[in-house]
């Protein structure tokens, strides 16, 4: 699905935390689409070592999990994006693309949820 958006280049996949750390250190990338399961160390300690170690890197989520606690967590850790994994491929491109250009994108589904959180 990613190498049908024009404007993304994948330059790596990992199915592994540490991997993913890495692969960010040697290939740099602008951007991680990292999802939170994974073996070793998990998407969101991955997502914290990249953001610490690498600032430049951006980090979208990409999830089954459309709980609050795992949005927090996931945004706390320095992730920009977060969207489910059913997302539509225009929808993957358009939080690529927002958070490329520095700013947060929350999937609908996401963002419902975390603002009902926030209003309890």
């Amino acid at each position: 699905m990613l190498e049908k958006i024009p404007s993304v280049i994948v330059v790596g996949e990992v199915s592994d935390g540490c991997d993913a750390l890495d692969r960010v250190k040697s290939d740099r990338p602008d951007l991680v689409l990292m999802d939170i399961t994974m073996t070793s160390l998990n998407g969101l300690e991955a997502a914290a070592r990249i953001v610490r170690d690498q600032p430049a890197v951006k980090i979208v989520i990409l999830s089954m999990h459309a709980q609050e606690a795992y949005v927090r967590q996931a945004l706390r850790a320095g992730a920009s994006g977060y969207l489910l994994k059913d997302a539509a491929a225009t929808e993957l491109e358009r939080a690529i693309t927002t958070v490329a250009r520095g700013d947060v994108y929350l999937s609908h589904a996401v963002s419902r949820t975390v603002i009902e959180g926030y209003l309890l």
